[in-house]
């Protein structure tokens, strides 16, 4: 392979990348890039087995080829190197590199041992609007798991609910759904990576794309979302999704309107004092007034007194501050509706303006 690439182009593509690359995995394969040339373009590839992600980029092709190399490496030297052309120069075992004045050698695997994803047999074709992600994503993704342990919590759940699209993450400690006018034309529920929806949404903002075509291999157990210069291609996430339509409150006994920002502010002064306690932030509500507190026996504690409007009857309640800190900084609008019946049961946050998201998060059990 032989190939001249300008060093921009490489650079704005490699932290897409190398995000998908597996650094803890014993496969030291899966820790490389495969670098290939394909019908005038460079492709840049990474897989961890489950997500597939490719980007081409425009380059001066001299001659065909491909080949592997440390993700992590080739990105530091790209950097490295000035904003001019680089020459990429490979065997089957070796990259050399050349940009300007500065030259560099990567020892490789060979392109052909480097795991391919399946060809898919498209069996269902849809656009997807660009800004169904922006809408929905932005929101529900905090909710989703990060424990591998638990696959079916790592995904979004997509579901097509009576000419709109319900999009609903939850970790099994918080949950968040958003419901999405336009229909997609889904035929059936799926559950799709948190993390592969969040690059397929990331590679479109950088590519201004509007529109993304989601393919289906049902045969597979396979979506792949195709944009103009990059295609994601994750595995389906197979089990039935918890119930969740179970935990959602019907009712409420105590209901406040806060002031997102002054929410958010006081939500971070407690949380100096709840990461030395469990992370334990505790509502105070009674009528008119909100305290939000931390206490760390060590330490001290602090509090925080918000003017509100309050419905009910008032009472306390206690979060995770994480939790609270994660919704606050995406939260659509500035007046957070929050509602409660009881200590025990799960709180509900809602905008004043919107009924389309819901994000409800179980609370702590606290002693006195």
């Amino acid at each position: 392979m032989k190939v001249i690439v300008l060093q921009e182009k490489l650079h704005t593509a490699l932290p897409f990348i190398t995000k998908s690359v597996n650094t803890k995995t014993q496969l030291p394969i899966l820790g490389n890039i495969l670098l290939a040339t394909d019908q005038g373009r460079l492709q840049i590839t990474a897989t961890n087995l489950e997500t597939s992600l490719s980007i081409w980029i425009g380059a001066s092709i001299e001659e065909e080829g491909a080949i592997t190399v440390p993700a992590r490496f080739f990105q530091e030297l790209v950097s490295s190197f000035t904003r001019e052309k680089i020459e990429l120069k490979s065997d089957e075992v070796k990259l050399e590199m050349v940009c300007g004045e500065s030259s560099a050698t990567l020892s490789g695997i060979p392109a052909s041992e480097y795991p391919q994803p399946p060809e898919l047999k498209r069996d269902e074709k849809i656009s997807l609007d660009t800004g169904i992600l922006e809408k929905g994503l932005t929101f529900v993704s905090i909710a989703a798991s990060t424990d591998e342990s638990r696959p079916l919590l790592t995904g979004i759940n997509l579901l097509p609910k009576k000419g709109k699209l319900l999009m609903v993450a939850t970790d099994g400690y918080r949950l968040s759904i958003k419901e999405i006018p336009e229909e997609p034309r889904l035929t059936q529920n799926v559950v799709v990576s948190a993390r592969a929806l969040g690059d397929v949404f990331r590679l479109a903002a950088s590519e201004g794309a509007s529109m993304v075509e989601m393919c289906f291999s049902r045969s597979a157990n396979q979506v792949a979302f195709l944009l103009e210069n990059a295609e994601v291609t994750t595995r389906l996430i197979d089990g039935d999704y918890p119930p969740f339509e179970r935990i959602i409150p019907t009712s409420f006994t105590t209901q406040v309107v806060f002031d997102r920002t002054e929410l958010l502010r006081a939500v971070k002064f407690a949380a100096v004092y709840a990461k030395e306690s469990a992370n334990i932030i505790k509502f105070s509500v009674q009528d008119g007034l909100v305290v939000v507190s931390a206490n760390t026996p060590q330490v001290g504690e602090n509090k925080t007194s918000l003017t509100v409007k309050t419905e009910g009857e008032g009472g306390e309640i206690a979060f995770n501050a994480r939790f609270l800190l994660d919704l606050l900084s995406v939260f659509p609008e500035e007046s957070v509706v929050f509602e409660m019946t009881g200590p025990l049961a799960p709180g509900a946050f809602k905008p004043l303006n919107d009924s389309s998201y819901l994000h409800i998060i179980m609370p702590v059990r606290v002693q006195g």
